[in-house]
């Protein structure tokens, strides 16, 4: 891996390791001023036909719920999930906005970090302070007391941009990709259906099957129910929980 910088030495974190000699370590609590969001119901979003979006603790779509008429929020900040499966999830918010009881905030203090870089480390390493007693949690006095790499305020933006164009590029790729694998699985079911309803004999004489999901089949073909092709049709078992043996360094697959 490439080490641009002269001279290293060790952050005293252990998800962190080494970082560049001139930079600094500092808590959340010092780079940033916390709040959270406050209890919206799905009631209040479907009665609304407003603008401003509500962030939740769902990833998908962003982490947007919905929209209201009204906002809490009204500039940059940064949200991360409290509670949940997605605790510890952290996004850059930018604009008016809202967040539910799941969601914390972080409002960057002037001149000590820049907001966009905080998405990007701090998702480095929050799930290594998520609590996981009975649900996963991320509160804010957790959140205050992470501590990260600070470079200067010009290389934070420098690294920030960065990043952006780096990730806008990689989800581009991933659009892509899976846009061609949605093409390739139709062009597969395509090719499945058209060999076991038509045969390799792409020109011979049909006649209509009787069946919708299957429509027109060879002439020569012939409908048959699947209780008669097989002389037995079964269920699998589940092996008995109490013999800890069979769950354990097994070789045998179990299909379920």
């Amino acid at each position: 891996m490439n080490r641009p910088y002269s001279s290293y030495k060790d952050s005293g974190i252990e998800w962190i390791g080494q970082i560049p000699k001139d930079w600094d370590i500092a808590s959340i609590r010092a780079l940033c001023y916390l709040g959270r969001g406050r209890v919206i119901s799905n009631k209040e979003i479907a009665n609304s036909l407003g603008e401003y979006p509500v962030y939740s603790s769902q990833t998908t779509e962003n982490g947007m719920m919905g929209r209201l008429n009204t906002y809490d929020f009204n500039g940059e900040y940064v949200t991360w999930t409290t509670d949940g499966a997605n605790a510890g999830t952290v996004f850059h918010r930018q604009g008016k906005f809202n967040c539910t009881n799941v969601c914390g905030t972080l409002k960057a203090k002037a001149d000590k970090v820049f907001p966009k870089y905080l998405p990007y480390v701090l998702n480095l390493g929050t799930k290594c302070y998520v609590r996981y007693d009975i649900n996963p949690k991320l509160m804010n006095n957790e959140m205050a007391g992470i501590r990260i790499p600070l470079p200067r305020i010009d290389e934070q933006k420098n690294i920030s941009r960065y990043l952006d164009r780096k990730t806008t590029q990689i989800d581009d790729l991933i659009a892509k990709q899976e846009k061609m694998i949605e093409l390739l699985q139709e062009e597969y079911l395509a090719v499945i259906n058209q060999v076991v309803t038509r045969g390799l004999d792409q020109n011979v004489s049909m006649k209509d099957s009787g069946v919708l999901w299957i429509g027109q089949i060879p002439l020569i073909w012939e409908m048959r129910k699947v209780g008669r092709s097989f002389r037995y049709i079964g269920s699998g078992t589940t092996p008995d929980s109490s013999e800890q043996e069979y769950y354990e360094n097994g070789s045998i697959p179990w299909v379920i």
